[in-house]
Order: structure tokens, then C-alpha cells, then sequence
């Protein structure tokens, strides 16, 4: 149309893909208040389409008691009373819902200088709006402040990147919920868009114990990227050393960035007004400013841009900065390093005009136009985060105490040069015997076994190093001198600025006797298996998981030739089917027959006779079979001369009664002769 036409000129398609993206909401709106164009982000925010919003006034949208101060402000803009306007009013979304949005608000002009539309950045501010009446009405605790805040915040475990907390924020910022993200790691969720990055962000972590003005790239869960700065510090969150996060998105700052190289002029110069970020040149070689934006006027609260151009870096700053150095020499290795590495973020406590110093963050980027190479700088004033980074430390060491002193295990803290004991709790003290004042000048080596010391220092020096974090089975000495055995999980702590190494205490005792009695019991039980004139072994889902001395020499394999194979593979081909019904009977919980034979197969191929007994049993937590293997082969061999002897003896048995026969039939023949003779005569 023709309207956008005018508003974009030669460079449309860029400032279309811009406005389009852009991750604020931003609205063109007519000289009468009527909207001419919306992109999606403000769509989102109002909750209406940008069908629905082109050709509705600005009023139809606005809280109704915010109406006449937005139309105020955009006469004022309008008469130049101001250049810029910034606005926090109230919107009235589509399902009713009040919302608050925080406007920059920028008029642009044609070509004769004549007004044309207003050019609005809308920022949902509604969260930060309810937090502040929050914060106002009462001070909360840290969980208040932590699901409050607009940025960011995760706890992560430091040792594997599971995420056990985040805020709303990071909700916002990311697209996953809470739901989605606890019980998580970072790598799951494919956070880091460099895994690198994270690598570079837990060594500097390790390292330092903290990291401030980390920037780097996040993933959000609909796969699009954002660019956040992070700052983090280690702390224990239920007994675990984790890593509390703050990030903040710099997405639109890094578009600003682009769109501040890639713009045209008028388009560059309308960013350039409007923006909320104090935006600034400099030029080499004395780098004196060459440019300020109105935001940077009121930042730095100079006169006009004509004396915030007198100035060099350097002179907006106190003498010192806060780590000592002199802020002249800084600024200028500040400026050095972004001219060679292409940009350099960093922390600078600045100085107002008027004299009051307050912090901010700077990046300071090169850039080439026409041959020459000068720096553009982005100041945001931090003074509001940085009072709620010191609100959450100091909520963080009031959660540690309350947690250290009503602790069940024994904790103590120890200084990692002297190894004094710096603080103890109560469980350390009914533990070892002592009341808190014996403990004052006490060290690491009177609460260990004189012969156990140098191994127990070796441990705690690789637990200062961070080598190790459990050294298990330490022997302790108490008061009485009686020694019990303890875990002490170790890892350094940051308290009151103070790094100390905080020794976590858990008797076990109990748990070494309990090992004992097993290792006792397991050693008899194992006794009398290897020893049993039986084969043994222990058969789940088919596969042969234990077995014992007897079984290897009948078999004639070797543990490692018999572990993890198939059982039925060690059986006749002719008593597999009965082997493998039985068995299945067995865990079906069937009746079986208690002894039946079968022939195994050997190593050399030769099949021996053996008697098989089986009963279920768990092993390691599930159902097996311990099958007992008998070897019948002499008792076979028994039976066999057993039968031979009585085939013997019934041959010998026919014989004899063949031969009794035979006389009677004689005796009845000599019998039956004399009567013949004796009747002849």
C-alpha cells in the first residue's frame, strides 16, 4: 500500500523482514491514532489479530484511564515539546485480560520534514509491572523473587546439567515449562546451542566459582535461537552443588545491532531515536563520542547531544572502576580489545553528569563504513539487577544457614589453608562428642585416627582441587576416642566472599557392619556351592548366569565358555523339548516332576547321563531357575551289570529246572518200565 510504501522506500523488503521478527511488539499508527500496520509480536501481546487491529484507533485497545496520557504524549511528540516519549499504559487484550506495555514511541518524517506516522516499540511489561506491586507490598523470600523475575533463572545440578528449578522467565524465554524441564539435562533439552559454549561456561565456572557477562546462544524449543547474556555461581541447593543462572535476552539488542549496520540512514537514524538503550559512537584517535541517541542524553543526564559530545569515555566514569583499576587506562583497553576481536562485552560503574555512578553493561562493537573503522556502543544501566543479584545472594546465604544448622548429617565447614574448623552444626558436634566451643581451635587432624591422617589428607587435598567430590569409608575419632567409619562428601563453598571447603558427615557404621554379615554369609553360602558333589547352575530367560566348580568339570568348559550361554546348548538334541517344557512349567508355577534324567553334551561331543532337579528362585531381583545336575553314569553302570546278573541267573535257573524236569520224566519212564515188567511176569 501506498502508506508503507512511504515508511519504507528503497529498503522495504529489509524493513519489512525487520519489523516483521522483531522480537518487541511494533506498531505504525496515523497522525489520527488509527493503526496502519502491526507486526505479530504485537499481535501476540494484544491478543488480536492484525486483521482486526489495522483501522481500529488506538483508544478502542487502551485502558480507558490511560487514553488522554497517551494522546498527551503523542501532541507533545507532535509539537516537539519531545523528541522520544517513553509510555507505560495499559492495554486491554481481546479476551479482556488488562495488560501493561512499556512504549518508545518515535514520530517519522518525509522528506520536507513533515509529520507522517508515530513509530511505537511495545514491550509487555505486565509480569514485571506485578512483580514490582509485589516487591512493593512486601519483602518474599527467594522463591518470590525467583519466579518474579523476568529473566531467566535455572538451577542446574553442576555435575551432569540436570535442571532442577527454573522460573517463569525462563519459560518465557525458552518455550519449555517447568513440567517439561525438571528432572532434565541442558544436553536433553538441546539448550546450548553450542554444546562448547557450556564446556567454556562450566570450566570458567570450576575455575572462578562464578561467571559474569557470559554471552552465548540458547535453542528454544521451537528451534529458534536466542542470544542471552548469563552470569552464574556455584552454591549447594539441597545438599547437591548446583549452578544458580541469571540470563537476560539480548536478541533484540543483537537485531538492533544488525539492523544499526544494515539499515539505511533514515531508517538507522528512526531505530536509533526510539531505542531505550543508550546507543553511541566513537571515533579514533582520541575517542571522543561522535553521537549520542535521546536515551543516551537522559542516561548520562548531560544538556543536549552537543554536550554529551564534549566528553570522552573515561570522563563519564569515576576515578576508579570497582576492581581497583583506574577507569582512563580501562576504557582504553576496553576500546583496544573490541578494535581488535570486533567486540567486547563488559560490566562499568559510569558517572552521570550529575555526578551520581551507577552500574551498566557495554558492548562495544567495530565497525567499518566507507574505509574507516570507529566503534558503536550499547549502555543499558544494570543498577535494578544488580540490587536483585545482592537481594539473591543474600537470600541464598540465609538458605544455606538455615539448612547447615538443621541438617541431620554432620557438616563443617573448614578453611582449605589452615583446615581449621570455620563452623560446624549441631549433628557434627552429637556426633564426635564435643560442644561447639571445643571446636574453635580445632583442625582435620584432631577428629582422625593418628595412623589414618596422611590418607586422609591426601583426600581432602583432592577435594580442595576439586578432583573428588565423596571420599568414602573415612575413619573418625570421637571425643571418647572410640573411631567410626563416615562418607564425607566435600566441595568448596563461596560464604561471605570467603572460598572454604564444607565436609558433609554420614555415619555408616551400621551399613559397614551390615557388609560384614553379608560378605560372611555370602562366603559360606558360596563355600558349600563350589564344594557340593552336584553341577549348579542358575538359569534366567534361558541363559546359564551362574555355575558352579562340579558343573564346569562335567561339562568340561570353562566359566567364561559357559557364562551368558543358552543352557538348552549343553543338552542332548533328544531331551531338549523335555528340558524346555519343564522349565517353562517351572516359572508358570506348575507342577513338575522332581527328578527326571537327561543327557548332557560335553566339550569333546560326548553326551553324559545325569539327574536333574530344579527349583525358581530370584537372582539379582529377578526369577531363575537353580538347576541341580547329578552324574548317574556309575549308577547306570550299575544297574546295567545288575541286569546282566539277573539275566545270568534266570538262564541258570531255566537250566536247573530243565534238568528236574527231565528226572521226573526219567523216574516216571523207570517207574512206568518195572510196572510193565512186573505185569509181564
Amino acid at each position: 500500500m501506498a502508506e508503507e510504501n512511504e515508511i519504507l522506500g528503497s529498503d522495504k523488503e529489509i524493513f519489512r523482514d525487520i519489523f516483521d521478527q522483531s522480537v518487541m511488539g511494533e506498531a505504525v499508527v496515523d497522525l489520527k491514532g488509527m493503526y496502519v500496520d502491526v507486526n505479530e509480536r504485537f499481535c501476540n501481546i494484544i491478543g488480536y489479530s492484525k486483521r482486526e487491529l489495522i483501522g481500529k484507533n488506538i483508544s478502542d485497545i487502551t485502558h480507558p484511564e490511560d487514553v488522554k496520557k497517551t494522546f498527551d504524549v503523542l501532541r507533545d511528540i507532535l509539537s516537539e515539546k519531545i523528541h522520544i516519549a517513553k509510555l507505560e499504559k495499559r492495554y486491554i487484550r481481546k479476551d479482556k485480560k488488562i495488560i501493561w506495555g512499556f512504549l518508545n514511541i518515535g514520530l517519522f518524517r518525509d522528506k520536507d520534514d513533515k509529520p507522517q506516522y508515530f513509530i511505537a516499540k511495545v514491550q509487555d511489561i505486565t509480569e514485571f509491572k506485578e512483580v514490582e506491586q509485589k516487591l512493593r507490598e512486601s519483602e518474599r523470600a527467594l522463591s518470590t523473587v525467583f519466579d518474579a523475575s523476568p529473566n531467566l533463572i535455572a538451577i542446574t545440578r553442576l555435575s551432569n546439567g540436570i535442571i532442577l528449578d527454573v522460573n517463569e522467565g525462563y519459560s518465557q524465554l525458552l518455550g519449555f515449562s517447568r513440567d517439561e524441564s525438571l528432572g532434565k539435562t541442558t544436553a536433553e533439552l538441546s539448550i546450548w546451542a553450542n554444546p562448547m559454549d557450556r564446556k567454556r561456561f562450566i570450566d570458567l565456572l570450576k575455575k572462578n566459582g562464578q561467571v559474569t557477562g557470559f554471552e552465548t546462544t540458547l535453542k528454544r524449543k521451537d528451534g529458534k535461537l536466542v542470544t542471552v547474556i548469563n552470569s552464574a555461581k556455584n552454591f549447594r541447593f539441597k545438599d547437591e552443588d548446583c549452578i544458580l543462572s541469571v540470563a537476560y535476552d539480548i536478541t533484540e539488542r543483537k537485531l538492533l545491532e544488525k539492523e544499526l549496520l544494515q539499515a539505511s540512514e533514515d531508517r538507522y537514524k528512526a531505530i536509533f531515536l526510539a531505542s531505550r538503550d543508550a546507543i553511541m559512537t566513537l571515533e579514533p584517535p582520541s575517542w571522543r563520542f561522535t553521537s549520542g541517541n535521546p536515551a543516551t542524553i537522559e542516561m548520562f543526564r548531560t544538556k543536549n547531544e552537543g554536550n554529551f559530545l564534549t566528553y570522552e569515555p573515561w570522563r563519564l566514569s569515576p576515578e576508579f572502576q570497582p576492581d581497583g583499576r583506574d577507569s582512563v587506562t580501562k576504557a582504553k583497553d576496553m576500546i583496544e580489545k573490541a578494535m581488535q576481536e570486533g567486540s567486547n562485552f563488559f560490566e562499568w560503574m559510569h558517572r552521570r553528569a550529575d555526578g551520581e555512578d551507577f552500574f551498566a553493561e557495554v558492548l562495544l562493537s567495530r565497525v567499518e563504513q566507507g574505509g574507516k573503522a570507529f566503534l558503536h556502543a550499547v549502555v543499558r544501566d544494570i543498577t535494578e539487577r544488580k540490587k536483585l543479584e545482592e537481594k539473591i545472594k543474600g537470600y541464598a546465604e540465609e538458605r544455606f544457614k538455615v539448612v547447615f544448622d538443621n541438617a541431620n548429617d554432620g557438616m563443617v565447614l573448614v578453611n582449605n589453608i589452615t583446615r581449621k574448623f570455620l563452623l560446624v552444626n549441631n549433628a557434627f558436634l552429637r556426633m564426635l562428642g564435643y560442644r561447639l566451643e571445643e571446636t574453635k581451635n580445632m583442625t582435620i587432624a584432631d577428629i582422625h585416627p593418628k595412623k589414618e591422617l596422611p590418607y586422609v589428607l591426601e583426600k581432602f587435598e583432592k577435594q580442595v582441587k576439586g578432583e573428588i567430590t565423596l571420599a568414602e569409608a573415612i575413619p573418625v575419632k570421637r571425643k571418647d576416642g572410640s573411631i567410626f567409619y563416615a562418607d564425607i562428601t566435600a566441595s568448596p563453598v563461596k560464604i561471605s566472599g570467603e572460598t572454604s571447603l564444607l565436609g558433609i558427615f554420614r555415619d555408616i557404621t551400621e551399613r559397614k557392619l551390615a557388609e560384614e554379615k553379608l560378605k560372611k554369609s555370602e562366603n559360606k553360602y558360596s563355600t558349600l556351592v563350589e564344594k557340593a558333589s552336584d553341577g549348579i547352575v542358575v538359569v534366567q530367560d534361558f541363559l546359564i548366569k551362574f555355575a558352579n566348580s562340579k558343573m564346569l568339570e562335567l561339562t568340561g568348559h570353562t566359566t567364561k565358555e559357559i557364562q551368558d550361554k543358552p543352557f538348552l546348548s549343553f543338552i542332548a538334541p533328544d531331551y531338549i523339548d523335555l528340558i524346555e517344557n519343564n522349565y517353562k512349567k517351572r516359572l508358570a508355577g506348575k507342577r513338575v516332576e522332581p527328578n527326571y534324567k537327561v543327557k548332557i553334551v560335553k566339550k569333546n561331543g560326548q553326551q553324559l547321563s545325569v539327574e536333574v532337579r530344579g527349583s525358581m528362585i530370584d537372582y539379582e531381583g529377578k526369577l531363575a531357575d537353580m538347576v541341580f545336575l547329578t552324574d548317574i553314569t556309575e549308577r547306570e553302570k550299575a544297574e546295567e551289570e545288575e541286569k546282566k546278573r539277573v539275566v545270568q541267573i534266570e538262564k541258570i535257573n531255566r537250566l536247573a529246572i530243565g534238568r528236574e524236569l527231565k528226572m521226573i520224566e526219567l523216574k516216571k519212564e523207570i517207574k512206568e518200565l518195572k510196572e510193565k515188567i512186573k505185569n509181564q511176569q
